[in-house]
């Protein structure tokens, strides 16, 4: 792909992340890395730096999954251990 052509379409995914929601701070650095593109750095630095903030991203992701599923299970244990006390104590 022609630089020119790899710089327009950062540029076009610069305007599309102004658009998302923020997260964590993600946005801010993603804009920031594609900023460079109209600053004049090459569009490969520009995608290898995309390409980490993505990882990042991703990896934040599946750790609050990850979280949010174990949290989940403790609170149905909790539940259930209520469950069980109340009906212990109406017997």
């Amino acid at each position: 792909m022609k630089e020119a052509v790899m710089r327009e379409k950062l540029i076009q995914l610069v305007e599309e992340t102004r658009a998302a929601d923020p997260v964590d701070g993600a946005r801010e650095d993603l804009l920031e890395s594609l900023a460079a593109v109209r600053d004049g750095d090459k569009a490969e630095q520009v995608l290898d730096q995309l390409r980490h903030h993505l990882k990042y991203l991703i990896f934040d992701l599946e750790a609050t999954r990850r979280e949010n599923k174990y949290l989940r299970r403790m609170l149905d244990l909790r539940a259930k251990r209520r469950d069980g006390e109340e009906d212990s104590d109406a017997n």
